[in-house]
């Protein structure tokens, strides 16, 4: 077998330190900060692309920000300031710093009030003369429309009641159901959903539900979530059947309990005094049907955990 020539050896050498050189050189990102997800009317948000150039030469450093892989909304070139395209520039923050290291001073977005068009992939992409890495994330910006237009409504018909849900203004795609505490069965059909020109999305759903089946007080709940951001929000009211305790359907919210049962004790007091003037035989027997009433309410408003 032949021996290897010297020439040979050194030309072996000669690579391996130059793979060596070229791999100490290579950029390296440490560390991305992309939120998931974020809601419409936050202050600010922050994605960050930490990276070291890890002995590279920062001549021809170049920091860029893509949204979903072609839209370039961020830029950044070494020792010049940062710039951003119209209309996405309207969010940027282009004084913001992430570091005092010149190096990197710039590299992070900082997006004022986010809206739902920023929702997307965003991708960090830092380049060199002599190298290029780059990484994607998703970030989604969501919103819960207005709380006062997130309504649960009932309407009582000859032989029970019709429950509507409804909320506008939600992004992403929103889920709504319509539920009976205690009845699995008692559940709304698969909810209408109309998206609006500006990209939003309203929801609307529907139950009929008949008194004969229904306990002395149902519990009605109306869930909106928006599954993808792992959002809920829940409304309830409590409907009495016709023919027992009492035929109101009220809607309850934590905050309106106290008032709900002051006003009925107002009118149960106004009740008996009505009966007391208008002839006092059955007055004693008023006071006690509506004091009756008073606690019956009350007892249902407990066990519900309000």
């Amino acid at each position: 077998m032949a021996r290897p020539t010297s020439s040979g050896c050194l030309l072996v050498f000669a690579a391996l330190l130059i793979g060596h050189f070229q791999a100490s050189l290579q950029l390296v990102i440490k560390k991305v900060d992309i939120p998931t997800s974020v809601r419409v009317g936050e202050e600010y948000v922050i994605l960050d692309c930490d990276y070291d150039l890890e002995n590279t030469s920062p001549m021809g450093l170049v920091v860029k920000w893509y949204l979903n892989g072609y839209y370039l909304v961020y830029q950044w070139i070494y020792d010049k300031v940062p710039g951003a395209p119209d209309p996405i520039s309207k969010y940027i923050d282009l004084q913001y710093k992430a570091s005092n290291d010149p190096n990197t001073m710039y590299r992070a977005m900082k997006l004022m009030r986010p809206d739902i068009d920023l929702t997307g992939n965003y991708t960090c992409q830092i380049s060199t003369f002599q190298d290029e890495v780059s990484t994607t994330r998703p970030m989604t910006v969501y919103s819960t429309g207005q709380e006062n237009e997130f309504k649960l409504r009932s309407k009582k018909t000859n032989d029970g009641v019709e429950v509507t849900c409804g909320a506008v203004g939600l992004y992403p795609k929103p889920t709504l159901d319509i539920t009976v505490e205690g009845f699995p069965d008692m559940q709304s059909s698969r909810p209408i959903i109309t998206e609006t020109p500006d990209g939003h999305y309203n929801i609307d759903s529907y139950l009929a539900l008949e008194d004969q089946d229904l306990p002395d007080s149902a519990v009605i709940n109306c869930v909106l979530g928006i599954p993808s951001v792992n959002y809920n929000a829940t409304k309830k009211l409590v409907h009495y059947p016709s023919g027992r305790a009492t035929t109101t359907a009220t809607a309850i919210t934590a905050g309106d309990t106290t008032k709900l049962l002051r006003k009925l004790e107002i009118q149960a007091l106004d009740n008996s005094q009505a009966d007391a003037s208008s002839g006092g035989g059955n007055s004693a027997g008023g006071m006690r049907t509506s004091v009756f009433v008073i606690l019956m309410n009350a007892a249902v408003f407990i066990l519900l955990g309000y």
